[in-house]
């Protein structure tokens, strides 16, 4: 999984776009940032309520590394399983 976000030059991070095998999914809204760590040697750690095709999901942001805890749902929405 790929994020594309914008780093403004007060600190702030604002993603976008994530990019799965599946394909780009634009992010539509975020709702809610909230650090769930201070920095350490891996970076802060922070968790974005995204909206994605309609549906609020909590992206994570570990330093440089972006994730999902995915459900069922999730894998859904990305296009990995069928209905």
């Amino acid at each position: 999984m790929t994020v594309t976000a914008i780093h403004y030059i007060n600190g702030m991070c604002c993603p976008q776009v994530i990019e799965t095998e599946a394909g780009a999914f634009l992010l539509e809204d975020i709702k809610k940032v909230q650090r769930l760590s201070v920095k350490s040697e891996t970076g802060a750690e922070e968790r974005y309520v995204v909206k994605i095709r309609g549906k609020e999901k909590n992206l994570y942001r570990k330093g440089d590394k972006w994730f999902i805890i995915p459900g069922k749902e999730d894998f859904e929405i990305f296009g990995l399983i069928s209905d």
